[in-house]
């Protein structure tokens, strides 16, 4: 009976597998038979279709592998190979006529990972990061007006609204560093002897300072050479009293120290006894003093017009020093007094007026200068009395009296805080 069943591809795939010996071939060698190149095929199943009641299946053969298999189907691409265009010919003007894609398949193309990741998405900047473009029209000058203008700020503080001014900041320009190395230079051109290393045995100096002149001299000096007027109001500057020590001492040997000032108590008074300056502080008073008359431009008058009816004859409180000059005046004659053999006396004030209890640093500065003594008066240019730059008293003691003036070192006094006292 005619099945229509075979199993001769079974078998000759059997005896395929099977290695076969050559006559004088070593043992145990065996030799490989290629597959055939037709597809093999196990019969003609029709019959079998008809009786289950179905359709026989179309058999289509590809020809991919030996065993008949089909080939795997290709990894999907991320990204599409570029067809390849050849051009067919090329004109003499140089345009391109017509391109055929080249019936040669292309080689797969390896992507690198960084084309393959998926672009992250870029965040938003801030259209107005940055500095704005009209910044860098503005003039230096205008810039500047800006800076010192001081901003007011409205506060209400119970039920009553109150203009709160922030003062504008005087601070130094350079490092400290800088600052007291530029210092050093400007006192070793100014004053060479002083930084002679053979004039080590000199006679010691004794040094008193009215700390309120130094500091309104201070304030006064900085603020004219950073462009503001003296009626501006600014932040009180800091003020490096290490630096000032160094422009009064100048690394001579030193017999006394002494400030005199007024309360309250400052940081520059806590840097002067770090210092072993010795200070005494005393308590401001209050007095009446008449208040300054305004006065008026009168229409069509070129004089300046008279003095206001309601500030005229007006008294009001106001808080000052009394004392302190009285004090500076007797440490600066127990010197004079006590010391068997006359050194130099630095007196760091510019004021030469007759006081409420004495007659002045003028008279002290007199009385050392006769004693054989020499004096040095260190203040700034503004706040220096008209009686020592009289010619009288500039020609009669002009070889032991001396007038240093600080506006040349206003810069290099400005402090930065507790970094000054660094290497003391």
């Amino acid at each position: 009976m005619d099945s229509g069943l075979t199993l001769s591809p079974v078998i000759n795939l059997f005896f395929a597998l099977t290695p076969a010996e050559k006559p004088g071939s070593p043992p145990h060698v065996l030799e490989r038979v290629p597959f055939q190149k037709e597809s093999p095929s196990l019969g003609d199943f029709t019959r079998l279709w008809n009786f289950l009641g179905h359709e026989p299946p179309t058999r289509t053969v590809t020809p991919s592998s030996p065993l008949g298999l089909p080939p795997p189907a290709p990894f999907p691409a991320k990204f599409p190979p570029p067809k390849s265009e050849t051009p067919d010919s090329i004109s003499d003007t140089g345009g391109t006529t017509s391109c055929t894609p080249s019936s040669a398949p292309s080689p797969p193309i390896l992507f690198p990972k960084e084309v393959l990741q998926t672009p992250r998405k870029e965040k938003k900047k801030n259209k107005f990061s940055g500095i704005l473009p009209t910044t860098s029209v503005l003039s230096q000058s205008s810039s500047a007006k800006q800076q010192k203008q001081p901003s007011k700020i409205r506060v209400t503080i119970n039920r009553q609204e109150v203009v709160w001014e922030q003062r504008p900041v005087i601070e130094a320009s350079l490092p400290i560093v800088s600052r007291r190395a530029a210092l050093l230079n400007k006192l070793r051109k100014q004053f060479p002897h002083d930084f002679d290393p053979l004039r080590q045995c000199q006679k010691p100096v004794h040094v008193f300072i009215d700390n309120s002149n130094i500091l309104i001299g201070f304030i006064d000096c900085i603020k004219a050479q950073r462009g503001y007027k003296k009626p501006e109001r600014v932040q009180r500057p800091t003020f490096s009293f290490f630096h000032f020590t160094i422009i009064l001492e100048r690394f001579r040997p030193v017999a006394r120290r002494v400030l005199v000032g007024s309360l309250p108590h400052t940081p520059v008074i806590d840097e002067a006894k770090k210092l072993q300056y010795k200070c005494d502080l005393l308590q401001k008073i209050e007095t009446e003093s008449p208040v300054e008359p305004t006065k008026r431009k009168r229409a069509g008058s070129p004089s300046s017009g008279s003095d206001s009816p309601s500030t005229k004859n007006k008294m009001r409180m106001a808080k000052k020093e009394q004392g302190v000059d009285e004090v500076l005046n007797l440490k600066m004659c127990e010197s004079i007094i006590d010391t068997d053999v006359p050194g130099t006396l630095v007196l760091a004030s510019g004021d030469g007026a007759i006081g409420e209890f004495s007659e002045g640093f003028l008279r002290t500065v007199e009385r050392a200068l006769k004693k054989g003594w020499k004096v040095e008066l260190v203040t700034f240019s503004a706040n220096v009395s008209r009686s020592y730059t009289d010619k009288t008293f500039r020609h009669l003691w002009n070889q032991r009296f001396t007038i240093i003036h600080l506006d040349q070192y206003a810069e290099e006094l400005l402090g930065t805080g507790p970094a000054d006292l660094q290497g003391i």
